[in-house]
Order: C-alpha cells, then structure tokens, then sequence
C-alpha cells in the first residue's frame, strides 16, 4: 500500500491518501483537498490514468476535494458512502437544522448567519462527482477484496476498508490529533442532531474487533496499536470535559465557548468546531456509564479509571 501526501489550507494540515494495485486495477482511497497544488499533483505525479476505483473515507474537504475532477479527467468508478450521497444532497435541511440548532445554544442571528455563509463558501469547494456509486451496494456486489467497516464518530459516514492487513481509516483512528465530533444533521432521518456520542461508543468496539490490523490514517504517523490512540482521546475527553463539568453542563454551548475561549466569535467557522467539540462533552457528561461500560468491554477502562474517578469520583 503506496502513501501519498499533500498539504491542505485546513488547520488539521496535510492529508494522507493511498493507493494500492488490485488484481491489477488501481484502487484509490482519497484523493486529497480541492487545491491547485493537488491538481497538479495528480497530473504530473500520479498515474491517475491508471485508477480504476476511487473510493472515499468520508466527504470532507481535505479527503474528498479532488473527487469531481476525477470524475472528469479518468474513467475511475467512484464510490462513495451512502449517507454522504444523502449529504451532498442536503444542503437545505442541513444548514436549516445547523441554524436552528446554534441559536437555540444562545448564538446571535448574525453570528450564525455569518458561520452558514462560510459553511455554504465551503460546501462550493466540494463539488458533487458528474457520476459515482454507492459504495456499500457496490462492493458488496463486486469481487474487490475490500471489507467497509462503518465506525461513525467524527462525521456520520466515516468508514475504515480492510485489506489484506491494512486498514485505511481516514480521520476514524488520528494519533496525536483530537477527531473532533462535528455537529450536524442526522442523514438518516433528515430529523435532529446526529448522535455522534452514542456512535462513537460503538466505534470503539469495532476499533478493538482490527487491532490485528495495520491502520493507515489520514493524518499523521501509521498507527501500531488502534487502541492505544482510543486511549488517548479518550484520556483528552475526560480532561476536556473535566472544564465543562466545573462551567455548568446545563449551560448553552455559545456561554460555555466563550467561557473557554473570549474570542471565539472571531472565526465563526472555528466556533462552530468548538461548540461541536462542547456539545460532545455535555452529551457524554450526562450519560458517562455508556463510555464506561464501551471501554470496559474492550478492557480499557483500568488504564484510564484514575482519569475517570478524578472526573466522576470513586
């Protein structure tokens, strides 16, 4: 399995994709952000020609932003999840609900107008693919010998393919990077919040059912142990939710931010990423026996019960 590397203009920095010849086709996982440098990247140093499959971790800018200029330039299949196809084509309710649900956590009309107009500048970056399948239906019918494993947390459609000892996981296990649970609608239902707590609860079972696996991440080193990396973001859960706890959890998200940080509201986009990162801790704060019961059935919680019973008491 071939790494490649690019830059991105985001604050996570550069993003890893990989490339891999299967039964002599060419198989892509990612393709970078939507940036000139990746363009020319992709035209001059990269046998894109030769990709028979690009498919997709999740839809976000940095893994996602060459996409439809794949699908014009090759002949690549493209496959991408299923509810990432909901959400390139759901722009409306999802912004509707993104709205709503800020000012309902006490942020000003035109503070959240200005956070959907970077969101709606953003989401012109990612351009829907002229032609594409669903991933899921595709290879299950498919001969590729790629397992889709579901393991939602960060966004909703994140998901980890096997192969043969790989795991290629996208931004699903981060080592040194907080995987920030993002806010959104639930593609689903097209109804409510998405419940990224609960999700990700479940993703950590299935995290310890590929540790014989060798997990290649989106960003930063390749990772020997998946669970050493849950154990670290989930040490940074409870120290960051130790903070909440002490503010008040019945609080609004926008008084909590700006609690945590004055100055906030000076990037809206990156108060919307806080404020996901708040809202997470308020939903573990009031159910923390779901996380508790999660790493004790993949035995973790003894490296983590001291930072726990600082959090919750013995």
């Amino acid at each position: 399995m071939e790494q490649f590397t690019l830059p991105t203009p985001y604050p996570v920095g550069d993003v890893h994709f990989y490339y891999e010849k299967i039964d002599g086709e060419g198989v892509l996982f990612d393709c970078g952000p939507p940036t000139r440098e990746a363009e020319e990247f992709f035209k001059n140093k990269f046998p894109y020609k030769e990709v028979k499959y690009l498919i997709f971790t999740h839809i976000h800018q940095d893994h996602f932003g060459m996409a439809y200029w794949f699908s014009e330039n090759t002949d690549a299949t493209l496959l991408i999840p299923e509810l990432d196809i909901v959400k390139l084509e759901s722009d409306i309710p999802r912004l509707k609900f993104i709205k709503e649900y800020m000012e309902s956590e006490g942020f000003t009309k035109k503070e959240v107008e200005d956070l959907v107009d970077i969101m709606r500048i953003l989401r012109k970056h990612i351009k829907t693919p002229k032609r594409f399948e669903v991933m899921e239906k595709y290879l299950e019918k498919s001969s590729l010998p790629i397992k889709a494993v579901h393991c939602p947390g960060h966004s909703q459609t994140d998901y980890v393919y096997l192969y043969k000892n790989y795991a290629i996981c996208g931004d699903v296990v981060l080592p040194g990077i907080f995987q920030t649970p993002l806010l959104d609608l639930d593609f689903k239902t097209l109804k409510g919040k998405y419940d990224n707590y609960t999700n990700y609860c479940q993703t950590i079972e299935k995290i310890a059912n590929l540790s014989d696996y060798k997990f290649l991440p989106g960003h930063n080193n390749v990772v020997d142990n998946p669970l050493n990396v849950v154990k670290e973001y989930i040490s940074k859960i409870l120290v960051r939710s130790h903070v909440i706890l002490n503010l008040g959890i019945e609080k609004k998200a926008r008084d909590l931010l700006l609690a945590l940080d004055p100055d906030a509201m000076e990037n809206p986009f990156m108060a919307y990423v806080k404020t996901s990162n708040i809202i997470f801790f308020r939903t573990f704060l009031k159910n923390p026996e779901l996380l508790k019961k999660t790493l004790q059935k993949v035995n973790l919680f003894k490296d983590l019960k001291d930072k726990w019973e600082k959090l919750f008491g013995k």
